[in-house]
């Protein structure tokens, strides 16, 4: 038979759940943020490659 818990040990669970869910959030923001990050950067990294690509094109059109 399961016995009532005392009143300060389900406040002490209470807030190392309330913790524990601030650094789930916290982890879950930072990998959000980096994914983002991450994808800004792809595209940054494809438009320059675009660049490169017309200005190698335009420049064997002038030598032609």
């Amino acid at each position: 038979m399961r016995t009532r818990q005392a009143p300060d040990l389900q406040d002490a669970k209470l807030a190392a759940m309330q913790e524990l869910q601030r650094h789930v959030q916290t982890v879950l923001l930072a990998a959000a943020v980096t994914f983002e990050l991450a994808e800004q950067a792809s595209r940054e990294r494809s438009a320059r490659q675009k660049n490169i690509d017309v200005s190698m094109s335009l420049s064997v059109i002038d030598a032609g």
